[in-house]
């Protein structure tokens, strides 16, 4: 076809009209050799640009043609945008917007939904306010006489309104909110239920935000949900819960005056004979039980609590419908790669979310599940308070015949074990062997649920003698994880690596047993269960640690899991659990882990390098980049092997390039990459100064530019290694004490800090100023104060230790600094119960230093200003 200059003059040529017609009509062939060549042909004429005039003329224009062939040439019209939109012509673009416009109101429904769809399309892939003849003539056509432009309008609407709800409110494009909003709203008294729902739809995108426009007509919209609250369409029903439930999360004050009417109509729509409905309406005690003011949550939740408690309860048994598809998942044999959740890496290094898998996994989100989250979120805003509307019921329940009320009583037990902690403790000398006791129940659900909450309680059980719960629950776990069912071996399993985190020392009795077991479950546990094992395997090493290495023990741990070590593929996210287990089992294996080192190095450092230059291509050609986590999941296994290989990790580092690919993982826009790269440069300068140390120049500006606090772990991780450096380089760390204490001294200072993150800075000023002393001192002044009321209270170990000799030698160098800090660095001083000797005599020369530089009057006159129980502490243990 010839390309004109002019769009709006565009005329199809005749000839490839009827080529590119006669490939729409073969796109609707199920003959899979004509696909074959259609997408051959595709090929070619993407090629041409006004290939999309084409398809877009044949969707607006050919009304001769079938519904279904128009539909098709739109379908491909969207397709191709999406796959080229940014290299179309501005012309091309404009003639397909005006023709998709003029189908937007078309009789027949299929053709406004995909006149929907394209222009979905368009929005995607450019900036909804460049589109000038959008929005008003779509806005306009909600006024209009004719139904069918009605309902393609609000159709179009609801998805822009989805997709792009802050851009509708742009001042570029006259803030098309002000008209729509009040438009939309008179449609809340609709005949139709279509256009009742898209309207409705369409502003609940804006509560989260609450627009201006909104903010003005919210009276109007409240009471206008409040109107559809009793509509005879669910969908419309689902709709209201939503927006009841989005506005108690953001703005409760405004539902407030209504919210005993809310609260009662949440409670009627659980009971909704439609699931979505019933499912909406649970997600309202969440809400509320997590909003900032406790006063607030229990004014509106206490009066109902004997009629709501009762109500979850009967919410959380299983239907038919999810006890079939169990059934079903149990008896098939093969895992169904769908139903595999999707894999993260657990990072080694900072804080990590507690993943609290809720042993209620049926692939999606149910009013069971909702239910039990519910009285969750209830217990920790009610504690103990909520026990006595609770456990007459679940007494009932777990006495029931019906298995699946004796299934969701132990649900219960568990969803509430966090916020009913004091008052349960009680009840769990008898509940506890009880729960051991259900794990043979005969029910494969029963079991399951069983071991989730038993996991629920694995800290009380892991504190009383051993021989009384611990023991029985480790044997009966260990049973079930060898048994046939999947649901039980994957609960029974996710449950040991809890009472494993839990249990530490206390399960050496049981290792050849737990070893046994586990070599066991490699050889038949299927993709899913494996990724548990796996995880089992990583908690067992953290908690046992050296007591894996004798030789009997290697022999059941390793084989298995080098065996699917050598199965699984570079680019395969099964691969990042089994990295997680090998690098908690080289950390507990210490040296005994050598003879298998090498080899995991190599594949480590291969993923590394493959990562890293796939970013770098992705880049060139303006991609997506590659998926990052594979190389974290690297970088922390070569961590795990320098902590437990220590100086021996040289052999396989001096051999590499990797100390070149760790300045460069160091530079990584992705944070998690640069957390864990700072963390193995800090373990290699413990172990392996002679490689870091002729990349210091490189590394250190890296490592000052991260000293911020936008990512916690990274600057964590950061500061650590500078710590490290300084112990390692003593004095010659000098030249860049100046910008690294500019940066911790903002850090140290700063409102409202992370307390970990202020802890570490306050250990990393402390090596600076033991390895540098005469740089530091002189900025003494900027941090004592914050210094000593930070570390006062932290655990007494190496890194305390150091810190402090750290003040000593900034002390001696600088007094003056501390005259008017001094009561803060005595407090601190005494805060130390078992200082080693050495350091207590440090303590005891430079209080002694500072009393003989006073006069005796002065001094008694000074001391006197201290708080008595701070004079008492420095008369018994320094003598002052």
């Amino acid at each position: 076809g010839r390309f004109e200059t002019k769009m709006s003059q565009w005329q199809p040529n005749p000839d490839t009209f009827n080529q590119v017609s006669a490939l729409v009509r073969a796109a609707t062939s199920a003959d899979a050799q004509v696909q074959r060549q259609l997408n051959e042909q595709l090929q070619i004429f993407q090629q041409a640009p006004d290939f999309c005039n084409y398809l877009a003329f044949i969707f607006a224009r050919s009304k001769q043609e079938p519904d279904y062939i128009r539909s098709v040439a739109g379908i491909t019209l969207k397709n191709t945008m999406n796959a080229q939109f940014s290299r179309l012509p501005n012309e091309v673009k404009q003639y397909i917007q005006t023709e998709v416009m003029s189908c937007v109101g078309e009789p027949s429904k299929d053709i406004r939904r995909t006149a929907a769809s394209i222009i979905t399309a368009i929005c995607k892939n450019t900036d909804i306010t460049q589109w000038i003849h959008l929005l008003h003539p779509l806005i306009a056509m909600l006024e209009s006489q004719d139904q069918n432009a009605v309902e393609g309008s609000l159709t179009v609407m609801s998805i822009l309104c989805e997709d792009h709800a802050e851009k509708l409110d742009s001042e570029k494009i006259g803030r098309p909110l002000n008209t729509l909003i009040p438009t939309l709203l008179t449609f809340f008294k609709h005949d139709n239920p279509q256009f009742r729902f898209l309207a409705l739809s369409s502003i609940n995108n804006f509560i989260l935000d609450l627009p201006a426009a909104l903010m003005i007509k919210i009276n109007d919209f409240i009471n206008g949900v409040f109107g559809l609250a009793t509509d005879q369409t669910p969908k419309i029903r689902r709709l209201v819960c939503q927006a009841l439930v989005t506005l108690s999360e953001i703005r409760v004050d405004l539902i407030l005056p209504q919210i005993q009417n809310v609260v009662e109509y949440m409670m009627h729509s659980m009971n909704d004979a439609d699931e979505s409905v019933a499912l909406e309406a649970c997600e309202f005690w969440p809400a509320v039980a997590q909003l900032e003011e406790l006063n607030l949550i229990k004014q509106i939740l206490a009066p109902v609590l004997p009629r709501l408690v009762p109500l979850l309860l009967s919410k959380m048994s299983f239907s038919d419908e999810e006890v079939a598809e169990l059934e079903e998942e149990e008896n098939t044999v093969a895992d169904d790669p769908k139903n595999i959740k999707p894999i993260f890496h657990k990072s080694h290094h900072g804080v990590d979310e507690e993943d609290d898998d809720d042993g209620m996994d049926v692939s999606s989100w149910t009013i069971r599940k909702c239910s039990a989250t519910s009285l969750d979120s209830l217990s920790v805003v009610f504690k103990d308070e909520l026990l006595p509307h609770l456990l007459p019921i679940i007494e009932r329940y777990l006495k029931d015949p019906d298995w699946r009320h004796r299934e969701s009583a132990v649900l219960v037990l568990g969803a509430i074990a966090e916020g009913c902690r004091k008052g349960m403790q009680q009840h769990l000398g008898g509940l506890v062997p009880y729960l051991i006791h259900l794990l043979e129940d005969p029910n494969f659900l029963v079991r399951a649920i069983s071991c989730w909450t038993l996991s629920r309680y694995s800290i009380w059980i892991t504190n009383q003698p051993s021989e009384k719960f611990l023991n029985p629950l480790i044997q009966s776990l260990l049973t079930r994880m060898m048994e046939q069912s999947k649901k039980v071996q994957e609960a029974a399993c996710s449950a040991f690596s809890i009472v494993e985190e839990d249990a530490m020392g206390d399960l050496l009795p049981f290792l050849e047993h737990i070893l046994q077991t586990f070599y066991k479950c490699f050889e038949f546990y299927q993709a899913k269960n494996l990724l548990i094992l796996f995880d089992a395997v990583g908690s067992l090493a953290n908690a046992v640690g050296s007591a894996l290495a004798r030789p009997e023990h290697i022999n059941l741990l390793l084989p298995p899991l080098i065996k699917r070590w050598d199965m699984v593929v570079d680019n395969d996210r099964n691969i990042l659990p089994l990295f997680d287990a090998f690098t908690n089992v080289a950390m507990a294996l210490g040296s005994a882990f050598g003879p298998y080192a090498l080899p995991v190095f190599q594949r480590a450092l291969r993923i590394i390098h493959a990562i890293l230059v796939e970013d770098q291509n992705s880049r060139a050609q303006r991609l997506p980049g590659p998926d990052k986590d594979f190389m974290v999941a690297a970088i922390d296994l070569i961590s795990g092997l320098t902590e437990g290989l220590e100086s021996a990790v040289d052999t396989a580092v001096s051999q590499s390039n990797l100390m070149d690919l760790l300045i460069i993982c160091m530079k990584d826009d992705f944070p998690d990459v640069r957390q864990s790269s700072f963390a193995l440069l800090g373990d290699f300068t413990r172990h392996i100064f002679i490689r870091v140390q002729p990349k210091l120049q490189e590394a250190i500006p890296i490592l000052i530019a991260n000293l911020a606090p936008d990512y916690i772990a990274v600057c964590n991780n950061a500061s650590w290694c500078l710590g490290e450096m300084a112990l390692q380089l003593g004095p010659q760390i000098g030249v860049f004490v100046p910008q690294i204490m500019q940066r911790l001294i903002a850090l140290i200072n700063k409102d409202k800090l992370n307390l970990n993150l202020r802890e570490n800075t306050a250990i990393t000023i402390g090596r600076l100023g033991l390895s540098a002393p005469q740089v530091t001192a002189p900025m003494l002044d900027q941090f004592v104060e914050m210094w000593c009321r930070t570390l006062r209270s932290m655990r007494e170990d190496q890194e305390k230790d150091s810190a402090f000799r750290g003040l000593c030698e900034l002390i001696k160098l600088n007094p003056h600094a501390v005259t008017k800090h001094f009561h803060i660095v005595c407090d601190a001083i005494v805060s130390w119960e078992h200082p080693k000797e050495d350091l207590r005599n440090q303590f005891f020369q430079l209080l002694h230093a500072f009393k003989s530089a006073m006069s005796p009057p002065d001094w008694e006159k000074y001391l006197a200003t201290f708080p008595p129980d701070l004079r008492k502490e420095l008369a018994t243990m320094y003598q002052l």
